[in-house]
């Protein structure tokens, strides 16, 4: 799948879940600068034709994406690549960064909360005298 000008693709190899392939190289996209704030992303239907999946897995890929702060489609007109993302310890790669742990710890069988209760007994743990 083709994304933006400079012509950075998609590519389906490797393993795992579809959409989280497509999550991931998005993301890493967007991370080092070759997504730029404001591009546009390709409809789901243009992208899962391009790539020959289910328009479920782009979707939820977008879904993700948006969910992590990464890409907005508030408007309704596409989705588009959400603002800079030039400072690694924005809220918004803290997001990504919790996005990325919560959907591994579910691909492992963990709930949200367990993962939550997780890292608070981390945080307790490191915290304590």
């Amino acid at each position: 799948m083709t994304l933006g000008e400079g012509e950075p693709e998609v590519v389906l190899d490797g393993a795992g879940p579809i959409h989280r392939r497509i999550y991931e190289q998005i993301r890493d996209l967007i991370a080092n600068g070759t997504l730029k704030p404001g591009e546009q992303l390709p409809t789901i239907r243009a992208a899962a034709v391009e790539l020959g999946v289910n328009p479920n897995a782009v979707a939820q890929a977008y879904a993700e994406l948006a969910q992590a702060g990464l890409v907005s489609d508030a408007d309704g007109s596409g989705t588009y690549v959400a603002g800079s993302q030039e400072n690694s310890s924005s809220p918004t790669a803290l997001a990504a960064l919790a996005a990325d742990f919560l959907a591994r710890a579910a691909e492992l069988g963990f709930t949200a909360e367990d993962a939550l209760r997780a890292v608070q007994a981390l945080h307790e743990r490191r915290n304590s005298p």
